[in-house]
């Protein structure tokens, strides 16, 4: 494997320029902060627009610059024609745009304009949309009200929306992932959602303490036609099987209703909710698909292999106390919550219904009602002073395997590849499995508008038709968008599909957090801070998960365990000073254990920020990731993913190493810039038992595989040198 990347001649003199693009930004950036008073004047004149006019202006500006190199040793005969180099530069900004015509209604309007300039001179390059749009309001003090989009979330069993959270991760790191999930605009754990929502709230004083409604109605996907053979709208463009494709048969709908009571000056609290996703038959959207045997135009649902509508009712009733405020004392920590929800989901079974002309058996589809239960239990306990605080947050829970609420369980984040696609196309579509794959490519890069290589970087013409010839099997050679975040409301057979495409390193124990379906088990996370702002701060976790319900025949369950700790010390904050110099460090270990089977993984995080002038700092960041998997998960892998149109190899030993460092400018928590260095490289020992070369996962450059002598395995390693530089200013 190359340890070092050698620059020619011509890609220095455009990294020189780069540069100083760069750091002509950055002198303008520090000016414009210098200049306070002319800054207090453009704030002055702001205020009084806002306050005669009702006029709100706000937003974010994004620039970001990837430059990654792609190197492996192995493609020593340079066998992969398509680019080792993948540059994606853009530049994004949304302006927040608050009008307020009368007083009690306001419209909020985001707009995003986009550049690639990559593609600079190209009008396609640049776009504006209005990706946020609403009117809300108010009637008197109590009652609020929103028409368009809106965020939601009201418990993890109800409405939430799951992520990963990397325990002290490395801000270098942290920083590329908040860029992303804004891009996707993600809010924490909110759904973002679209349509009425309506709230209620009214104080009832001290002993009835406070009552609070809401009920929405929203609108969660469309029934409509999406390129099926193209990356936009698939988990697996061109894979045939239920959950692969994203298209819409219905209109997709959730209606919720939601009362929450906080008596006893609000230490107690005693709530329900009553949640409906249903799919409106009546929006049926169907197409002509060519059936190549027969020669004939079938005209199908539009996605016929998740066809059955959906229709879904989730009860959730809660309760919780803050102990620490029914005894009045303030330095104590003791609130327990509890929620248990049911789901009640039509699902289908398919019944003989007779032979054709041929004699072949037809089925149909028949309803029946499937009951299924989710309970979860947190206790939280601690003390707290103005020089240190401890707590414990534990939570138990059980979620039978008929549980479902794709409202609570679709995750916000799919892992996918991202840089360098071009190099492995026509296998960058299966996610993890795909050989270039890796977590912290997945979960730090992304590109709003990615214009893809056809496969041979051969001329197109009408002659030729070498765009139609020329397509992968992942994303046709149309610009796309690649990220890992997502805010869809995802199927039943699409969330099945995500379990099996999941990454295992961020995903093993829970995937859906805490409404995973056919879970039972412990998760109990450790908390100590000392100093001022928590100078020091350290934590513990500790998770055990098993199934409720055996997938496999032989009835044995999964058993999923997470440990691990950390902490981050600010140095210089501990001594006094006004200035940062936080170290920090994590380590979680990850196993899965199945009939005798197991899959373990190591993650480790070491990060470091020194603030060493004013508002110049320079950041490190170091993250590795270990996995091993034994034979007899090897062959439950391959059993998992053997619907798929490839034959998986799986990763027996596999090394993940991603570092960092680079220099910043901080004008404030959300406005700062960076130029950074790294490089991600991979090491992966697949078995290749039983597989064919051109056959499987592993990479096309691969020349041939090992003797098939019953414990075969073939090494490959890759490098990701990437310089990354960007410019992120919320105002």
């Amino acid at each position: 494997m190359k340890k070092i990347y050698q620059m020619n001649t011509e890609r220095g003199l455009k990294m020189l320029r780069f540069t100083g693009t760069i750091l002509l930004s950055a002198v303008a950036f520090a000016a414009a902060s210098v200049n306070a008073t002319n800054a207090a004047k453009i704030d002055s004149t702001i205020e009084s627009i806002e306050s005669k006019k009702g006029v709100d202006i706000g937003g974010t500006v994004r620039a970001v610059y990837n430059n990654s190199h792609l190197s492996s040793d192995q493609d020593v005969n340079a066998y992969n024609v398509m680019s080792d180099r993948e540059v994606m530069e853009f530049v994004q900004m949304d302006l927040d745009f608050g009008f307020r015509p009368w007083d009690n209604v306001r419209v909020n309007a985001k707009m995003r304009t986009f550049a690639g300039m990559q593609d600079y001179f190209a009008a396609s390059a640049t776009s504006v949309t209005f990706p946020w749009l609403n009117v809300e309001g108010n009637v008197g003090e109590s009652f609020y009200w929103v028409v368009g989009d809106f965020r939601s979330q009201i418990s993890p069993l109800t409405v939430y929306a799951p992520g990963v959270d990397i325990m002290y991760e490395p801000m270098i790191f942290a920083r590329n992932k908040e860029i992303a999930r804004g891009d996707a605009m993600l809010e924490g754990n909110q759904r973002n959602l679209q349509g009425v929502n309506l709230q209620f709230r009214r104080g009832l004083g001290e002993t009835l303490g406070e009552i609070r409604a809401e009920a929405f109605a929203a609108r969660l996907r469309r029934g409509e036609y999406l390129d099926f053979s193209g990356y936009e709208g698939n988990l697996l463009p061109n894979e045939g099987i239920p959950g692969a494709s994203q298209a819409g048969n219905y209109d997709k709908y959730a209606i919720n209703g939601n009362l929450e009571w906080f008596p006893m000056n609000r230490n107690l609290m005693v709530a329900g909710t009553y949640l409906w996703i249903v799919d409106d038959e009546n929006s049926i959207n169907r197409s002509y698909f060519f059936d190549q045997q027969n020669q004939i135009f079938n005209y199908l649902p539009t996605n016929y292999l998740d066809s059955l509508p959906q229709n879904t009712k989730v009860v959730s009733g809660r309760f919780g106390g803050d102990v620490a405020g029914f005894l009045g004392n303030k330095n104590l920590i003791l609130d327990l919550t509890g929620e248990v929800a049911m789901s009640m989901d039509e699902v289908y079974k398919y019944q003989e219904n007779g032979t054709n002309e041929e004699g072949v058996v037809l089925y149909k589809p028949v309803k029946e009602d499937d009951k299924g239960m989710a309970a979860n239990v947190e206790l939280q306990a601690g003390y707290k002073t103005d020089l240190w605080n401890a707590r414990i947050n534990a939570a138990y829970i059980y979620n039978d395997s008929s549980w479902y609420n794709n409202m609570a369980q679709s995750p916000s984040f799919v892992a996918r590849r991202i840089l360098n696609t071009d190099k492995d196309g026509n296998l960058t579509k299966y996610g993890t499995y795909a050989p270039l794959y890796s977590s912290f490519d997945a979960m730090y890069y992304f590109t709003p508008r990615h214009s893809p290589l056809s496969s041979s970087l051969a001329n197109a013409s009408p002659l030729n038709n070498k765009f139609q010839k020329e397509q992968n099997k992942s994303y046709n050679i149309a610009p796309y968008s690649k990220t890992s975040y997502t805010t869809a409301v995802f199927t039943r057979n699409e969330l099945a599909l995500l379990d099996e495409l999941s990454d295992p390193a961020l995903q093993m124990a829970l995937p859906n957090g805490l409404a995973t379906t056919n879970r039972t088990g412990a998760k109990v996370n450790l908390v100590a801070g000392f100093g001022k702002d928590n100078a020091i701060e350290a934590q513990g976790l500790f998770v055990m998960q098993e199934q409720v319900k055996s997938i496999l025949p032989s009835g044995e369950k999964a058993k999923y365990t997470e440990m691990g700790g950390g902490a981050k010390v600010d140095v210089l904050k501990l001594l006094g000073f006004n200035t940062i110099l936080e170290l920090s460090g994590s380590y979680k270990y990850s196993t899965k254990e199945i009939d005798k089977a197991s899959m373990n993984s190591d993650f480790i995080n070491g990060g470091l920020y020194w603030r060493y002038f004013k508002r110049f700092g320079v950041s490190a960041g170091f993250q590795m990731i270990r996995t091993n998997i034994n034979s007899g998960m090897a062959n439950f892998e391959q059993a998992m993913t053997s619907n798929l149109n490839v034959s998986v190899a799986p990763i027996m030993q596999g090394r993940q190493m991603q570092w960092m460092v680079g220099l910043d400018y901080t004008l404030a928590p959300h406005a700062w810039l960076s130029m950074n260095y790294g490089q991600i490289s991979v090491e992966n020992k697949y078995r290749t038992r039983g597989l064919t070369l051109g056959e499987t996962n592993v990479p096309d450059y691969i020349a041939a595989l090992p003797d098939n002598d019953g414990a075969s395995k073939i090494t490959h390693e890759f490098t990701q040198s990437i310089i990354d530089a960007r410019i992120n200013i919320e105002f």
